[in-house]
């Protein structure tokens, strides 16, 4: 029965295409030296508790259990699955669980959930600080001083998880969404391609940004598929009909520079690429 503790930020469905016998190659860079392993998707791509709500002891993979998992990732990984089996054009319901699906990739790195929960309790709690009159106004005899302290004798925890509650509402703010949703959509195939492309623990790639009218994103999706997405079509076309392997090599470029610690590959191929590339964090 899962326990729903570890939590992959890069999800198992994902890293799969890059697998041999389930394991693929994993580079990073140890105490000076890369690093290369061949390791399975289970225990990849993620860590233990990290969208847990800490403060709420009997429930505290809830966000995990009830949306991560059916909300995001198992309609995603569909969606994934026809991108990478058929030609055939994703439907408008498609397209929105893959907008959403790429808005969390943005979202559930562990440096932005560490910052998030961070900076989230620390609005809030000056929020529910920043107006005494108000609270005054319906504060009965024998309630606390101001609602912060409210708050933390009658919902405790809630305002150090805050951040962690948050995630639902982030991955479907509206503006990014539509954003992302109205652009043009299009995979491209890399078989006859020099190289095999690359993916990381970072694998979105959005040049120059999103609000940028160039803007290219692009997610590989296998070793020989990527997923593109551009507001212009003048911009799809001229990325589109770049050299195969030119555009796979600029890909792995901005992956590996993107990668916080980890870049996987299908096999060792690269490595001297990568050593050359990979920035030591």
């Amino acid at each position: 029965m899962a326990d729903y503790v570890y939590h992959h930020y890069v999800p198992r469905f994902y890293l799969e295409d890059w697998t041999t016998n389930h394991h693929l190659t994993r580079f990073r860079w140890l105490r000076g030296v890369l690093d290369v392993s061949e390791v399975g998707t289970r225990r990849t791509g993620g860590l233990s508790h990290l969208y847990a709500l800490r403060h709420v002891p009997n429930d505290p993979q809830l966000v995990e259990r009830e949306f991560m998992g059916p909300l995001i990732d198992d309609p995603a990984a569909k969606v994934y699955h026809h991108m990478v089996t058929s030609s055939a054009p994703l439907s408008s319901l498609q397209r929105s669980v893959w907008t959403r699906f790429l808005m969390s990739l943005r979202v559930r790195m562990p440096d932005v959930i560490d910052r998030l929960r961070a900076e989230a309790e620390d609005h809030l709690r000056r929020s529910l600080l920043e107006q005494p009159e108000e609270y005054e106004a319906v504060r009965g005899p024998n309630d606390p001083a101001n609602l912060y302290e409210y708050m933390q004798q009658h919902r405790p925890g809630f305002v150090a998880d805050f951040g962690i509650r948050m995630l639902p509402n982030l991955l479907n703010h509206q503006p990014v969404a539509r954003k992302i949703f109205e652009m043009y959509w299009w995979t491209h195939q890399f078989n006859g391609a020099t190289v095999d492309l690359l993916t990381s623990d970072r694998p979105l790639i959005i040049v120059p940004g999103l609000d940028d009218i160039h803007c290219v994103m692009a997610l590989p999706l296998t070793p020989r598929l990527a997923f593109f997405a551009a507001h212009s079509l003048a911009v799809a076309k001229r990325v589109a009909s770049t050299p195969m392997s030119r555009l796979a090599r600029f890909l792995n470029h901005e992956t590996m520079q993107l990668a916080d610690q980890y870049v996987y590959a299908g096999n060792r191929n690269q490595e001297a690429f990568i050593r050359q590339r990979f920035p030591s964090k």
